[in-house]
């Protein structure tokens, strides 16, 4: 990447945090980055497509789970550590200005809340089945949607902490976090145990 187009998106994702996308400027990013503002529209079209180019730089910088701690282990075992390494990985610089930065101004950017769901929360996903893929087959056929069972574990361990990502800007202890993500999965593998994640039986197999 040329240093300029480095200084804009830096310079750009500044702004954008600082003003949102409808506050910012072109012209004070661009003298944010030192270059001129016929610089800035050589790099990108328009400003939308600076604030497209700083989500996508976000998303490249923030990167994926460093190895998967989670392979081999038992279901709740291997749950906490993707937990864990889940927390971890959103609570990073990048993540956590990725995540403001969509909160505030992506229903102003058409499609690119289908990039940040497919490159971002496509990836969680991914990653849950690979746990569940692990799991013993009786359990594993106690959880027939795979993709609901990742949105309500990813419940769980945002719960509490997503207003400290939105308005804070210390990240938690490790060690806090790991057990956030051990209560959490504690308390999806019990609903899965339960079959919670069946389909409620037909008129057929209810008794008279």
């Amino acid at each position: 990447m040329g240093e300029k187009r480095a200084a804009l998106l830096e310079a750009g994702l500044d702004a954008f945090i600082a003003e949102g996308l409808g506050g910012s400027s072109v012209n004070r990013i661009a003298a944010a980055a030192g270059v001129s503002i016929a610089t800035l529209y050589r790099h990108f079209d328009s400003k939308p497509d600076l604030f497209v180019a700083v989500i996508h730089d976000l998303i490249r910088r923030g990167g994926t789970f460093a190895g998967r701690p989670w392979k081999g282990k038992p279901p709740r075992e291997a749950l906490t550590e993707l937990g864990a390494a889940y927390l971890g990985h959103i609570h990073s610089y990048e993540r956590r200005f990725l995540f403001r930065v969509m909160a505030r101004d992506a229903y102003r950017v058409q499609g690119l809340y289908e990039t940040y769901a497919d490159e971002v929360m496509g990836s969680r996903e991914g990653f849950f089945r690979e746990c569940v893929e692990e799991w013993p087959d009786g359990l594993r056929a106690k959880l027939p949607d795979v993709a609901r069972g990742a949105l309500v574990l990813t419940a769980f361990l945002q719960g509490g902490l997503i207003e400290a990502l939105m308005f804070r800007d210390s990240t938690p202890d490790p060690a806090a976090l790991r057990a956030h993500a051990a209560f959490a999965a504690d308390n999806f593998m019990t609903l899965v145990e339960l079959g919670k994640f069946l389909p409620p039986p037909g008129p057929a197999g209810r008794s008279a």
